[in-house]
Parts: structure tokens; C-alpha cells; sequence
């Protein structure tokens, strides 16, 4: 469970919570929306440990969590497979790079990537690493919107009794699951 505790935190004199209170199931999908700047990625930031709040406390429970970050993230020397296997095998990587349809772009490195591709390449990461909670940041950004959906299909089997916490400016793509939003 992730738990928000009274917490307040502010940016340059703006307040961007104030004794926010939030408690996430160990289960189910959470899609977080918002308009830009309104704090989306802090309470991703938040929940990663990444940043502390000015007062209150965020508990993870000690969840392991695989996370998207919204700008990309991949190590631009390596190539897309071994991006992914520098968290899980060459095997996984493949596995993984299939899963997501870039089977044919393992060996290419990032500069040769489009941007869907490093979305993709990054998600594959995520779920390579595992673990209890799948926090994923505007993970679906430049990925054209039938080939989202079926990416999260496959997501959203894989962690069907985990936790995915979306921060999304797209939830239409999720809309045959169920979900629980959160506006921020």
C-alpha cells in the first residue's frame, strides 16, 4: 500500500499540496490526470523517494517499483536490448523488446530510436526490473494510439494483481479497464 500522510509541498512560494491524503491499494490501476504543471509528476517524484515533502510523509511499504519516467531515459552508448538487459538478461531483453514489437530494433541505439520507440524501449525496462508497483509517467507519449492499446493490454495482463499508477494525459486508452482517477 502507498500511503500520503498530510502531505505539503511547495515549488518556488506555489503550492502544490497542502495535507494531501491519499491511500493506494496494493492492486488496480490508478490513472492520475491533470492539467500540465499541476503536480502529476511531483506525486511520482514523491512516491519515488526522488523528492521529499516540506511536511507529512509518503510510505511505500517498501514496494519495489518499476518506474517510466516521463523524459527518457536510456543509456545512450547502449543499444535497446542491452538498455533493457542491464536490469534483467539478454534473454529477457528479447523477450521483452518482442512484447513491445521492436524485436527488429534490439541492436539500434538510442539516437536511432523514434521517440515512440524509446517509450516503448523504456516500458520493456520496467517490466524486465518487476516488482510490486508499475508507476508509469506519460509512459504512452509519441506512441500512436492502437498500438498503446495494445501495449497496455499486455501491461495490464502482466500486472493484473499488482499496482499501475498512470500519470496520463490520455485516459481514453484506458477505458475498458477499471480504474480509479486521481485529478491533481
Amino acid at each position: 500500500m502507498i500511503e500520503f500522510n498530510n502531505v505539503s509541498l511547495s515549488f518556488e512560494g506555489k503550492e502544490i499540496f497542502k495535507d494531501f491524503n491519499l491511500k493506494l491499494e496494493n492492486q488496480g490501476i490508478v490513472l492520475v490526470t491533470g492539467k500540465s504543471g499541476s503536480g502529476k509528476t511531483t506525486f511520482s517524484r514523491l512516491i519515488l523517494g526522488l523528492i521529499k515533502a516540506d511536511s507529512g510523509s509518503v510510505s511505500t511499504n517498501d514496494a519495489k517499483i518499476a518506474a517510466v519516467f516521463q523524459e527518457d531515459r536510456l543509456v545512450p552508448s547502449l543499444t535497446a536490448k542491452q538498455n533493457i538487459a542491464l536490469v534483467s538478461s539478454e534473454k529477457e531483453a528479447k523477450k521483452r523488446l518482442n512484447e513491445m514489437e521492436l524485436a527488429d530494433s534490439a541492436e539500434l541505439l538510442p539516437e536511432e530510436l523514434s521517440g515512440g520507440m524509446k517509450r516503448r524501449v523504456a516500458i520493456a525496462r520496467a517490466l524486465a526490473f518487476g516488482g510490486d508497483v508499475l508507476l508509469l509517467d506519460e509512459a504512452f507519449s509519441g506512441v500512436d494510439s492502437e498500438l498503446a492499446l495494445r501495449i497496455i493490454d499486455k501491461v495490464c495482463q502482466e500486472y493484473k494483481e499488482k499496482l499501475i499508477i498512470t500519470i496520463t494525459h490520455r485516459p481514453e486508452l484506458f477505458e475498458k479497464y477499471d480504474y480509479t482517477e486521481i485529478k491533481i
